[in-house]
């Protein structure tokens, strides 16, 4: 069986893409027993979303190949790990993605010292 060079960044792309988000979510929820309140569950929470979205817009700014991939993925195109293409990505998805996720986190925070 012959070994594909770009494995590794196809799986990296496709656990950014769906892996990474649910656990960013799920962590938090798992650790509810440990959690005093509510307000350390929406702490939690938030911090795992804004860590993500910092995640994806440095990897976006570093132009790591798993995230290109990851945009070809969400737009239904072949992966290519070989030919990445960054002016291909709209920069409104590339700065968007972050800035929801961002937004998300920063919110929850601001929830859990509210509440």
């Amino acid at each position: 069986m012959k070994k594909d060079p770009h494995r590794s960044v196809i799986i990296l792309a496709y656990c950014n893409r769906y892996l990474y988000p649910f656990l960013a979510f799920l962590i938090p929820m798992l650790l509810l027993p440990l959690h005093r309140n509510k307000t350390w569950l929406m702490l939690s929470l938030g911090v795992c979303v804004l860590l993500f979205g910092v995640y994806q817009l440095v990897g976006y700014l570093l132009r790591w190949r798993h995230i290109f991939c990851s945009f070809q993925n969400a737009y239904h195109v072949e992966m290519t790990p070989d030919d990445v293409r960054w002016d291909w990505v709209k920069k409104s998805d590339a700065y968007g993605v972050p800035i929801v996720f961002g937004v998300l986190g920063i919110a929850c925070i601001a929830v859990a010292f509210i509440v």
